[in-house]
């Protein structure tokens, strides 16, 4: 009987380790991605209030890709996408407001419609 052999190569084997590459990550297929362009300016004013307005700015812009469209309604399942409350949105979407980014239209009982426009 012959013993074991006490080398195993496969002990050896080394993990493929991703190159890093100068090219940005792309999306996957079916996967969603924000679409741009997006000017800075409107991104620099979006962050410049406290709280969740960039990131309440950001999902409107990826529904806005999704639509292919400028006009929005912001419903729960937008809202929960990045995170943002319901009262952070009532806040961030009247800072959105105040920098002149978005306009608003509201009706009770409804989700809210939203008009990206230029900064």
């Amino acid at each position: 009987m012959i013993p074991p052999d006490p080398f195993d190569p496969e002990a050896l084997r080394v993990e493929a380790v991703p190159s890093a590459s100068s090219r940005l990550p792309r999306h996957r297929s079916r996967e969603q991605f924000l679409k741009g362009p997006i000017p800075v300016r409107w991104l620099e004013r979006a962050a410049r209030p406290r709280g969740k307005s960039l990131a309440l700015g950001l999902a409107l812009w990826v529904e806005a890709g999704m639509k292919r469209s400028g006009i929005v309604t912001l419903s729960r399942a937008v809202r929960l996408r990045l995170g943002v409350g319901r009262n952070a949105t009532t806040r961030s979407l009247r800072a959105l407001e105040a920098a002149s980014l978005v306009k608003v239209e509201r009706h009770p009982g409804r989700a809210p419609r939203v008009t990206i426009l230029a900064p």
